[in-house]
């Protein structure tokens, strides 16, 4: 069932199309009937114009006509540019490879310069695309790019989007405008969204690095970011929950270190990090309804000295310290670092807020040196409901998996899977790992039926804080 903060904004998606409309109505003073319908002659039954030449472009396109009613198919026989100058409006779908999924070797680039408002684009299967040019854009319902080689993105203007999933090695996305993105944003350096670690902890031999930027976004609801991202950057990223794959920020991050910062971010239902950091920031976040999982494969240091109220933190990996001063409520904590950590800060901050042990555990290379036995005996009484809460946590993220994932290509020894003490991790066929005590203490490692994302319900409207974003930047 539709949640009411969906169905506002799909109330906001239509009255932009409206708005884009009027406004294509008015772009030029000295023709009073601006939006024309293009009259597209033998259509199928299904409303799809394939088209296999510039020729067949010219009958799509009638002089004087710039909206298009259809969905447009680029058939497997295009060569050279696609260019629809004068379109303002598609209310269809446009297809790379049209809808029968045939690979397109000639398409060079794909441009449409006046082009305000579209329904769907589907590019996949360009070997040779070198261009994807939309400078006016503003609303798109959904933009899905599977790349196969260096692809230049041209999308200024774009503000408003459903869904964005964007996949290869693009080299880099620059939004410079887009300040909402309704249901899910989704990017990977790979090709296809499949299991990246199966490359190992550094994919730069792979996959070329990503940089993301943008620089106005203010409401993502859903983020998944995967593969060798060298930036991340969303200054103004407010809100992030109640995306249709994920409900939160999901990144998995491979190749050289970065710092992952959303200095905005303050609603939040759920986040899993994973990979190479070299730290983690977001400052104005207080209360997350579900559960933080962190696992670091470089060495990083954790402050969280903003978060207030969560359900549960899992943190795991090359961890050099966890500073959580403003802690309030918090049902499970559990900390496995590879490198020496002291347990006892975080320790005493849990059983101030609960009053025991239960729900926490914490092991590090030198944990035996911190903990007294008294202290160990009463982390083992809690650590089955943490080990619990871990696999809880990430057992939705971990197994949920994206559209258009193909089986992992065989690997190279040069790119095999590097070992992590045993417990490889975003192995979708796999459950996520079940965690062992390293200070002697038992864990119970069961697995939970319950599902742990929430519906958080009603959302802000982030359009005026992208604009006032503008205005201060």
């Amino acid at each position: 069932m539709m949640s009411i903060a969906a169905l506002v904004y799909e109330i906001l998606f239509l009255l932009s199309l409206f708005i884009s409309s009027s406004f294509a109505q008015s772009c030029s003073s000295n023709d009073t009937a601006c939006l024309q319908a293009c009259d597209i002659p033998s259509l199928s039954e299904y409303s799809i114009w394939t088209v296999n030449s510039s020729e067949d472009l010219d009958n799509l396109t009638p002089q004087g006509c710039n909206w298009i009613n259809a969905s447009i198919s680029i058939g497997a026989n295009y060569s050279g540019q696609f260019v629809l100058d004068g379109i303002r409006v598609i209310t269809g779908q446009i297809a790379s490879n049209g809808f029968t999924h045939e690979s397109l070797q000639n398409v060079s680039a794909i441009i449409m310069p006046d082009l305000l408002t579209l329904e769907c684009l589907f590019v996949r299967d360009t070997a040779n695309l070198l261009s994807i040019s939309m400078p006016s854009l503003q609303n798109v319902t959904t933009l899905e790019l599977q790349i196969s080689g260096p692809t230049a993105l041209e999308f200024n203007s774009l503000t408003y989007a459903s869904n964005i999933i964007i996949s290869g090695p693009v080299g880099d996305i620059y939004f410079q405008s887009l300040a909402n993105v309704n249901s899910s944003l989704e990017i990977s350096s790979s090709d296809t969204f499949e299991d990246l670690s199966a490359y190992g902890y550094n994919t730069s031999n792979v996959f070329p690095p990503l940089s993301l930027r943008f620089p106005f976004l203010v409401n993502a609801t859903g983020i998944d970011i995967s593969g060798n991202i060298s930036e991340i950057y969303m200054p103004n990223l407010a809100i992030a929950e109640n995306g249709h794959l994920t409900n939160g920020i999901v990144i998995e991050t491979y190749g050289v270190p970065i710092d992952v910062s959303f200095p905005k971010l303050d609603t939040l239902q759920d986040m899993v990090l994973a990979g190479t950091m070299k730290g983690v920031s977001f400052p104005s976040l207080q209360n997350v309804p579900g559960h933080i999982a962190i696992e670091s494969v470089t060495p990083v240091s954790l402050n969280l000295s903003s978060l207030v109220n969560v359900t549960g933190i899992a943190i795991d990996g090359n961890v050099t310290g966890v500073f959580l001063p403003s802690l309030k409520n918090i049902t499970t904590l559990s900390i496995f670092s590879k490198l020496p950590l002291s347990c006892t800060p975080t320790q005493k901050i849990f059983e101030s807020i609960r009053q025991s042990t239960t729900g926490y555990d914490c092991s590090s290379s030198d944990t035996s040196s911190h903990l007294s036995t008294g202290d160990k005996v009463g982390i083992g009484i809690g650590s089955a409901a943490a080990g619990s809460m871990i696999l809880a946590c990430l057992s939705y993220f971990y197994l949920r998996r994206k559209r258009n994932q193909n089986v992992v290509k065989e690997r190279t020894n040069e790119h095999e899977l590097q070992d992590r003490g045993g417990r490889p991790i975003y192995h979708e066929d796999d459950y996520p790992p079940e965690y062992s005590s390293r200070a002697g203490t038992d864990i119970g490692s069961t697995h939970s039926d319950e599902t742990i994302v929430e519906d958080a319900g009603d959302r802000r409207t982030a359009t005026a804080s992208a604009e006032e974003g503008r205005t201060t930047e």
